[in-house]
């Protein structure tokens, strides 16, 4: 075990040899109380940015202020997130504040905090009905690939798993700031899983040959 899914923090061993990371926005995931937590790769994500993100169980969620937040999912009015990114910057007229990435001035993004759906397919209804979740601004990550070990069957390789989603959202955000920095360390975990699987996969493989 290298971190424990209860108190999401890394384990005394390897505590000192992750990436700690700061995010220009909050991230907040609200998880259905079924998914197991082996399966999910949200729990990555506290422990690599403990300041930044929070892991919700529904329904023991707070009450969103729709003109702080963006729900990151495909709902009836999602919007491409980078037309939302101009509307909001219309509004805003180009006010600045410093980068917690790279510590230049940029172009303020509009939302304080990302919402993340962590589930099924068939639990995600269920809290995107919820009357805290309903209403909220809307925005679809397009263009994305997963390379999650562990799909959801009969849905395309575009549905990202929860750690790649936070990863793609907060590096548009960045993209679109005009900050060159990055956060590509939100994936260390799932690429130490990745990695670790594919090795297993091909001994296995080359056993059975």
């Amino acid at each position: 075990m290298y971190f424990c899914y209860t108190c999401l923090t890394a384990v005394d061993s390897i505590r000192d040899k992750l990436p700690q990371l700061k995010l220009p926005v909050q991230i907040a995931i609200v998880k259905h109380a079924g998914e197991v937590d082996g399966k999910s790769t949200a729990a990555h994500l506290p422990v690599l940015a403990p300041e930044h993100v929070r892991i919700y169980t529904f329904p023991d969620i707070p009450a969103f202020n729709p003109a702080d937040v963006l729900l990151l999912f495909p709902g009836e009015n999602a919007q491409p997130l980078e037309r939302l990114w101009e509307e909001n910057q219309n509004m805003l007229a180009s006010a600045a504040s410093p980068c917690v990435i790279c510590g230049k001035e940029h172009i303020r993004i509009p939302w304080k905090t990302l919402i993340f759906i962590d589930s099924t397919w068939k639990q995600t209804r269920r809290i995107y009905l919820d009357a805290k979740v309903q209403g909220l601004p809307c925005a679809v990550l397009e263009g994305g690939r997963s390379s999650f070990w562990r799909p959801q069957r009969g849905k395309p390789s575009s549905w990202l798993a929860t750690a790649e989603a936070v990863h793609m959202a907060v590096t548009r955000l960045l993209e679109l700031q005009g900050c060159a920095g990055h956060v590509d360390d939100l994936l260390f975990f799932f690429r130490f899983f990745h990695a670790k699987i594919r090795s297993r996969y091909r001994r296995d493989l080359a056993v059975s040959e």
